[in-house]
């Protein structure tokens, strides 16, 4: 090579290396400035992770409302009362384990087709706060004309998906088994003898898989209420 055509390469190299180092500085600059905060989301992420494992510490009945004044626009907040404070409201956040339904059905929320699950409806909501917002672990209507019935709360469950209960059944992992009228489903775990919670998409959906496992595994109590 000539050193007449080395000279223009040497430049090049150099002009290259300059563009890349202010290019660089400069995707910098706009991801601090406002690029996606990845450590953010990160966080939400596990503090959302962390409320998976987290027992219940919220129930309330009450009534679920979309862009209401002075909240924020396109979020699902639950309207309900406490003693001495007759108009509440706190965020609804749903995840992979939130379950919304009626008593006769229903599927995880994050499935529906609709963002607003249970727009305007009177619902029972149990879920684990995290600061103001409710982490939904169960939403289920309530029928028309129930306003003056009584409304147990629960607390202090620990909900799983209903695949992941399944699963624990079919592995013959389960100590015993309650159905209840609402459609949760309380499972007593063999191995570290953990009670948890799922809910069935419809009334006795768990006998079809106790009885699918009745010649695998040993007999497994079951009660309902």
């Amino acid at each position: 090579m000539t050193k007449s055509a080395i000279g223009p390469i040497i430049i090049a190299g150099v002009l290259l290396g300059l563009i890349y180092f202010f290019g660089s500085d400069k995707i910098g600059q706009n991801n601090a400035a406002g690029g996606v905060d990845r450590t953010s989301t990160s966080t939400v992420e596990s503090e959302l992770s962390l409320a998976t494992s987290r027992p219940t510490d919220f129930f309330a009945v009450g009534t679920v409302t979309f862009n209401s004044p002075g909240l924020k626009s396109d979020r699902s907040y639950l309207l309900y009362e406490e003693p001495g404070a007759p108009a509440l409201y706190r965020e609804l956040m749903f995840d992979s384990l939130s379950w919304c339904g009626t008593p006769s059905g229903g599927t995880v929320c994050l499935t529906l087709s609709t963002n607003r699950p249970f727009q305007g409806e009177r619902v029972t909501v149990e879920g684990v706060l995290e600061g103001e917002v409710i982490v939904v672990r169960k939403l289920q209507s309530r029928p028309a004309g129930d306003e003056g019935l009584p409304i147990l709360p629960v607390h202090n469950r620990v909900f799983i998906g209903w695949p992941e209960a399944m699963a624990h059944i079919r592995n013959c992992e389960v100590a015993m088994v309650v159905q209840t009228h609402s459609l949760d489903v309380i499972i007593d775990l063999k191995q570290d003898g953990r009670q948890v919670v799922a809910v069935q998409p419809s009334i006795d959906e768990v006998f079809r898989v106790l009885d699918e496992v009745k010649d695998r595994c040993e007999p497994i109590p079951m009660a309902t209420e």
